[in-house]
């Protein structure tokens, strides 16, 4: 009998879907984090991996469940944690290799009608996580054809120079999916992710002669012993 996440979707099964999706970001080779999944399977089922009366938001929670349920199951196609990220095991590679070239023909769960896809496409454009990001200092530097630095360009994804390196590819990954369909945004953060990526931690400087260091320090900055 088919689980809660399951019921009422059609041809494939939610966890069909996200194993699908954890295919389409990857899978196969390495991990893929749990909002990336729920991006991919987001753009194939609206319906389903999204809000009930808001379609165009993706239901986090909805592709979460789906994937633990599924690497629950007996023979599993999917490994890994919320927090480890996920994977396809061998019986998932099998599974999409035998079922991923009808997938596009077949019919999802949730396909979204003509007006739900439209209404999709308008939010998207005007929703808040756009405005964010048109109304950037980098967004406006680069359409004034001005320098954008690695700080402002960082911004845009939310790094930070304690961000690891994993984590800038998937948030910019992740940003770029996101604005898919849009060509300016899309170039934008096209030119924007190599600089993000390459932030550098500030470096410190030394004193400027009659500069004075905060106590306890010695000339050079570094701590009096």
């Amino acid at each position: 009998m088919p689980d809660s996440s399951d019921r009422g979707v059609g041809a494939l099964s939610k966890k069909d879907v996200v194993t699908l999706a954890l295919h389409e970001m990857g899978g196969e080779v390495g991990i893929v984090d749990t909002e990336d999944v729920a991006i991919a399977a987001h753009r194939r089922a609206p319906i389903a991996f999204g809000w009930r009366k808001h379609t165009e938001h993706i239901d986090l929670e909805a592709a979460r469940t789906s994937l633990r349920h599924e690497a629950e199951a007996m023979a599993a196609r999917i490994a890994g944690s919320i927090r480890t990220g996920w994977h396809l095991t061998p019986a998932g590679v099998a599974w999409v290799e035998a079922h991923a070239a009808g997938s596009d023909r077949a019919e999802h769960p949730g396909a979204a009608s003509p007006k739900v896809a439209a209404r999709r496409s308008e939010t998207r454009h005007t929703g808040a996580e756009t405005d964010r990001l048109g109304s950037s200092a980098a967004f406006r530097d680069w359409t004034l054809g001005r320098e954008v630095s690695a700080r402002d360009a960082a911004a845009v994804f939310r790094i930070d120079h304690y961000t690891s390196e994993r984590d800038r590819h998937l948030k910019t990954r992740r940003i770029r999916l996101l604005v898919d369909g849009d060509d300016e945004l899309a170039a934008f953060i096209d030119a924007m992710s190599p600089l993000a990526i390459s932030l550098e931690p500030p470096t410190s400087r030394p004193a400027a002669v009659g500069e004075s260091m905060p106590s306890g320090h010695d000339e050079n900055g570094r701590p009096a012993k």
